[in-house]
C-alpha cells in the first residue's frame, strides 16, 4: 500500500485530473488520425494553461489519459527517460515524433496547398482552412500570403467579390465570405432554384 503521507497528494491530483476532464480533456489511444491527434494535444495545452499547473503535473495527467498503444509507447519512454525528470516540452516532442511521423506532416502539407471549397459550405471550407494551414505556415507567412491561400480557394463568385479585399482581417474577409454566400442562397431560393449554380 503507498505511505499515508501520499494520501494528500493523490487526492489533489485526482482532483486535478477530474478538472482536466470537467473543462473538455479526453482520452488518447494512439488510433486517432493526425488531425486528431493535433486537436488532443492543443486542447490539453489550453486547459493545462487554464489549470496553472506545474510542469510536471501537465505530463502526469496527460498520461494518466493514454489508452491501449499510446500507453504502450508512454511505458517504453518512462523506461527510458526517468518520469519524475521527464518534462511537458519533452513529453510533447517525443508524442508527436511518435503520432504525427513527418511523411503524415508532409501528406497534410499538400492537402493544404490543394484546399479548395468545392461544394462545401464556406464554414465547412473555413474549418479545413485552419485546421490544415498549421502544415504550410511558410506559405501563408503574411496576412496577405494567408487571405490570398483562402480567397484563392473559394467558389468562382466568391473569389470575384473577395479579391479585392485581401486589405481585410482574416476574420473579417471570413466573415464576408459568410455573408456572400448567404445573400446568394436567398437570391437562389428567390429564383425557385435559379439559373446561377452557387457553386461556381
Amino acid at each position: 500500500p503507498a505511505p499515508v503521507a501520499d494520501a494528500p497528494r493523490m487526492s489533489v491530483f485526482a482532483r486535478l485530473c477530474s478538472d482536466f476532464t470537467h473543462l473538455g480533456g479526453k482520452p488518447f489511444s494512439g488510433s486517432e488520425n493526425v488531425l486528431e491527434v493535433q486537436a488532443w494535444i492543443r486542447i490539453c495545452e489550453r486547459i493545462f494553461t487554464r489549470m496553472d499547473i506545474s510542469d510536471h503535473d501537465r505530463v502526469l495527467i496527460a498520461s494518466s489519459h493514454l489508452q491501449s498503444r499510446a500507453l504502450d509507447w508512454y511505458e517504453l519512454l518512462i523506461a527510458e527517460v526517468d518520469e519524475t525528470t521527464l518534462t511537458w516540452a519533452q513529453f510533447r516532442q517525443r508524442f508527436e515524433l511518435k503520432f504525427i511521423p513527418e511523411s503524415e506532416k508532409n501528406s497534410l502539407a499538400r492537402r493544404f496547398l490543394d484546399l479548395k471549397q468545392g461544394k462545401s459550405s464556406v464554414s465547412d471550407y473555413v474549418s479545413s482552412f485552419e485546421a490544415l494551414s498549421k502544415y504550410g505556415l511558410e506559405f501563408i507567412a503574411t496576412p496577405y500570403k494567408r487571405n490570398l491561400k483562402f480567397v484563392e480557394g473559394l467558389k468562382k463568385y466568391l473569389k470575384r467579390h473577395l479579391m479585392l479585399q485581401l486589405e481585410l482581417s482574416f476574420e473579417k474577409l471570413v466573415d464576408a465570405a459568410l455573408h456572400l454566400e448567404s445573400v446568394e442562397m436567398e437570391h437562389s431560393d428567390d429564383d425557385g432554384g435559379g439559373s446561377k449554380n452557387p457553386n461556381q
